[in-house]
C-alpha cells in the first residue's frame, strides 16, 4: 500500500513525450481529515461504544433543552475508525425522570452535522418518569460529527446514545458485511411457546435460542441478525437485552429495549450470534414476555454475492401520514387492512431507486386511544401473524426503526389488527434508507453509453459529494446544455449506485474557456484542454493548458499534438465555482488571463510542453487507504472516432448506435478491486526511465494496458491547499 507523506497529489506527463508538471502541497489526511461520501456501504457491527449521556457529561453536560442542538464526534472512538465510516448506527435513548408533572413533550432529532435538520424526527420524547428509546442509521456529518435536536415545543431531557455499529464508505479498509432483507416472521414469544420456551424471562437467569436457521435466517454463512425486540408484561420500568451467546449479561453494550409497567416496547437489534449460532436474552424485570421477528440477516464480510449495500438518504421521505392524509386517509381502526390498489409507494420515491430492495422505515404511532399494533409488510405477500411492527398506547408516542422488502411492485401494506374494536390511531412512517444490490460482473468490455453527452471526455475524479466528477472537451454538455455558452471545457458530474445504471449533467459549461474547438477566434489561435483532475478534502484541482495542433509548432514529438503553458484551477463547491493560481474566483471557470505584451496566456509552468498531464491518485481524495478504496473502478472517456471505425458494422462488436465518436462512454468493473492493495496493481507493470517493460507476474489475470511510459520530469510546484 502507498503511504508516502511527502507527495500526495502531483501531475504527470506520460506516453513518451513525458513532462510532468504541478503538484500542491496536499492536505493532511490524518485522524480527522474528510472521508468521501459515498452512495453506500457494507455494515459493521461492533460492541457498542456510548458516544453521549448528559447526565454523566459524556458528549455533552445538562439535560438537551428545548430547541437547543449538540454536536458530537462519532469518528475514531474505540473499535470505530477515523475515516471511512459513511454512516453509524445509534440507540438513542431520552430519559424524562420527573416523577409528577406532564408527559415530556416534543421529539429528537439526529442528523449529521454541517447539514440541514431534516424535517422529521427520530423518536418522540417519554412519557412521565420514564424512557424513550429508537435506533436511527445516521450519516456522518463535518467533522465525522453527529448533531442532536430537542423541539422547540419539547421538554428538556437527558440523553443517551450508544453506537452499535457503522456502514462503510469507499474509503475504507474495514470488511463489512451485506444485507440480505427478510419477510418477518416471529421466531420467539414466551406467551405461548414459540421459539421454545413459554414462560416470562426474569432476572434471575438468562435464555439461549439458536437464531442460525430460525424465519429464514440460513444456517450458515451469517454474521449477524436483525431482529425486532419486544418486551411487555411487565410490572416495572426495566430493560431487555440480546447478545451473542458466551458474552456477559452485565455488560451494557448490547442491544436492549427498555420498558415499564404495563406497556410493550419493541426496538430495532442487530446482534451477532455466537460460533454456534446462539444468542442469548437476560433482563433486569421480574419478570416479562419477550417476542422477537426476524427482518433480515448480515452475510459473513468474505460473501457479497447475494447481499445488498445500505444506502442512508439524505433527505427522509415521509410516504405516510394518516393525520394529513399522505400515504393513508384516515386513521388506522381495528380490522382496517390498506392494501392492493391502496398500498403506499415506497421504492421510486424522493431518493430511493425504483428497484431498491428494502427500505428502512421510522414507523411512529401517535393520537392513540386504546392499545393495539399496527404491522406493516411487502405488498403483494400474505401478511404475516403477530408481527407488531409499532406497538400502540394512549400513554406515549412510540417510534420503531424497521427493514421491510419493498417486493415486486415496490409497495408496501398496513393492518390494524388490534383486538379491540374500538381501537384507533393515527400513524406516519419516514424512508430514512434503502438497501440495493449494486449489479454484478459488470465488465470492462459492456460500458454505458450516453449519446446525450457530446464532447471529448477525459480526466476524472471522486467528487466531495460521492460523484464522479469529469473533464470534457469540445463539448456541447449533456443534452446541449453547453451548446449556446459552452466551449472548449466543461465539468460532468456521473452519479448512481450502480455502474450499469448512471446518470449525467453538466455541473459548469467553463464559459470563459471558450470558443468551442478555439482557433482563429482566439488570441493566439489554440484551445483549451483539461489535463487532469483530482481532489483533496474538498478541495477538487483541475489542471488546464492550451493545445492545438495548428498552434504547436515547435512543441511537436514523434508527430503528437502536446499541451503547453499550464495552470492549475481550483474549486471548493464541486466545481460550480473556480479559482486561478492569480486570484480570480468566477463562475465561469476563471480561465487564465491573456497577456498580450508576452503574446500569450498567463500560465503557472508557461512553455513547458507535455502529452497527458494528470494528477498521481493515492486513493479517492488522496486518503492513502487504497485497499478497499472503491467497490468499483471507473474509467470515464468517449468512445473514440478511430475506434468507431475499426468496429464492424454489423454482426459480433458492432458499433453501438448514436453519434459516431463523441459519445460518453463509463466503464467499470466491481469487486476484484475492492481487497487489493494498489501497490499490487502497480507490481503488474513497471516501467523505468528508458521505457523499458518489466515481465508481468506468471498468471496475472489483470493488464493495466499501459505498455511504455517514459518520465522525464517531475516538478512540484511551491505552495498550494
Amino acid at each position: 500500500m502507498l503511504r508516502s507523506n511527502v507527495i500526495r497529489a502531483c501531475v504527470i506527463g506520460c506516453l513518451a513525450v513525458g513532462f510532468a508538471f504541478a503538484g500542491l502541497a496536499a492536505a493532511s489526511t490524518a485522524a480527522g481529515a474528510e472521508s468521501i461520501p459515498a452512495t453506500g456501504g457494507e455494515f459493521v457491527p461492533v460492541t457498542a461504544v456510548r458516544l453521549v449521556d448528559s447526565s454523566l457529561g459524556v458528549g455533552w453536560s445538562g439535560k438537551l433543552q428545548p430547541d437547543a442542538t449538540r454536536s458530537v464526534t462519532a469518528t475514531g472512538l474505540a473499535g470505530f475508525p477515523t475515516a471511512g465510516v459513511l454512516a453509524v448506527m445509534l440507540h438513542i435513548i431520552t430519559a424524562h425522570s420527573a416523577s409528577t408533572g406532564v408527559n415530556a413533550n416534543g421529539n429528537v432529532w439526529a442528523w449529521p452535522a454541517g447539514s440541514a435538520r431534516p424535517q422529521y424526527a427520530n423518536l418522540a420524547n417519554p412519557p412521565l418518569g420514564s424512557t424513550a428509546d429508537n435506533t436511527a442509521i445516521v450519516r456522518i456529518g463535518t467533522a465525522g460529527q453527529i448533531s442532536f435536536y430537542n423541539g422547540a415545543g419539547g421538554t428538556a431531557v437527558d440523553v443517551q446514545v450508544d453506537v452499535e455499529g457503522y456502514v462503510t464508505s469507499d474509503s475504507t479498509s474495514a470488511d463489512g458485511a451485506a444485507f440480505a432483507p427478510l419477510q418477518p416472521r416471529r421466531i420467539v414469544d414466551t406467551a405461548d411457546g414459540t421459539g421454545g420456551r413459554s414462560t416470562p424471562l426474569t432476572s434471575t437467569s438468562a435464555w439461549t435460542f439458536h437464531a442460525l436457521g430460525a424465519g429464514g435466517i440460513p444456517a450458515t454463512g451469517v454474521s449477524a441478525v436483525a431482529l425486532n425486540l419486544g418486551a411487555q408484561r411487565t410490572s416495572t420500568q426495566c430493560w431487555v437485552q440480546v447478545q451473542p451467546t458466551g458474552t456477559s449479561a452485565s455488560n451494557a453494550s448490547y442491544p436492549r429495549v427498555n420498558t415499564y409497567a404495563n406497556y410493550t416496547a419493541q426496538e430495532l437489534a442487530v446482534v451477532a450470534p455466537d460460533s454456534s449460532g446462539n444468542i442469548t436474552f437476560s433482563t433486569n424485570c421480574a419478570s416479562t414476555d419477550v417476542y422477537v421477528d426476524v427482518e433480515g440477516y448480515y452475510l459473513i464480510p468474505t460473501d457479497e454475492s447475494s447481499g445488498d449495500i445500505y444506502v442512508p438518504i439524505t433527505t427522509p421521505t415521509r410516504v405516510i401520514d394518516t393525520r394529513r392524509n399522505i400515504g393513508i386517509t384516515g386513521k388506522m381502526t381495528a380490522g382496517r387492512v390498506v392494501s392492493g390498489a391502496h398500498a403506499v409507494t415506497v421504492a421510486g420515491v424522493g431518493e430511493v431507486p425504483s428497484d431498491a430492495d428494502a427500505v428502512a422505515l421510522n414507523v411512529g404511532a401517535i393520537n392513540a386511544d386504546k392499545r393495539g399494533y399496527n404491522t406493516v409488510w411487502t405488498d403483494g405477500m400474505t401478511r404475516p401473524a403477530r408481527i407488531s411492527t409499532i406497538n400502540i398506547d394512549p400513554r406515549v408516542n412510540q417510534n420503531n426503526l424497521v427493514f421491510v422488502q419493498t417486493g415486486a411492485r415496490g409497495k408496501i401494506d398496513v393492518a390494524d389488527p388490534s383486538a379491540i374494536a374500538t381501537q384507533s390511531n393515527d400513524l406516519y412512517l419516514d424512508v430514512q434508507g434503502y438497501f440495493y444490490r449494486p449489479a454484478s460482473g459488470v465488465a470492462f468490455a459492456t460500458p454505458q453509453y450516453f449519446p446525450n453527452v457530446i464532447g471529448d471526455t477525459f480526466y476524472n475524479t471522486v467528487g466531495p459529494a460521492g460523484d464522479i466528477l469529469a473533464t470534457a472537451n469540445d463539448t456541447r454538455g449533456v443534452n446541449d446544455s453547453c451548446l449556446r455558452s459552452g466551449k472548449d471545457i466543461a465539468i460532468l458530474s456521473v452519479r448512481g449506485a450502480d455502474p450499469a445504471r448512471l446518470t449525467v449533467s453538466t455541473v459548469n459549461c467553463m464559459k470563459s474557456y471558450g470558443p468551442r474547438a478555439g482557433g482563429p477566434s482566439t488570441p493566439d489561435g489554440c484551445s483549451w484542454k483539461t489535463g487532469g483532475i483530482t481532489r483533496v478534502g474538498r478541495v477538487i484541482y483541475l489542471a488546464v493548458a492550451r493545445q492545438l495542433k495548428s498552434c504547436s509548432d515547435g512543441k511537436q514529438t514523434h508527430g503528437l499534438q502536446p499541451s503547453f503553458d499550464a495552470s492549475i484551477i481550483k474549486s471548493v463547491d464541486g466545481g460550480k465555482t473556480w479559482t486561478n493560481p492569480w486570484g480570480l474566483t468566477a463562475r465561469d471557470g476563471a480561465a487564465p488571463p491573456w497577456e498580450g505584451t508576452l503574446g500569450r496566456y498567463k500560465a503557472m509552468f508557461p512553455g513547458q510542453s507535455f502529452s497527458a498531464p494528470f494528477f498521481i491518485q493515492y486513493g479517492p481524495g488522496n486518503t492513502q487507504t487504497v485497499d478497499g478504496a472503491d467497490k468499483y473502478l471507473y474509467s470515464v472517456s468517449n468512445d473514440g472516432i478511430q475506434v468507431q471505425r475499426e468496429l464492424p458494422a454489423s454482426g459480433a462488436g458492432a458499433a453501438e448506435p448514436g453519434p459516431a465518436s463523441e459519445r460518453l462512454a463509463v466503464l467499470s468493473r466491481p469487486g476484484w478491486w475492492r481487497r487489493r492493495h494498489m501497490d499490487e496493481f502497480g507490481r503488474r507493470r513497471h516501467a523505468s526511465t528508458a521505457g523499458e517493460e518489466q515481465p508481468q507476474p506468471a498468471g496475472d489475470p489483470v493488464r493495466s494496458g499501459i505498455e511504455e511510459v517514459r518520465v522525464d520530469h517531475v516538478l512540484v510546484h511551491p505552495g498550494g491547499e
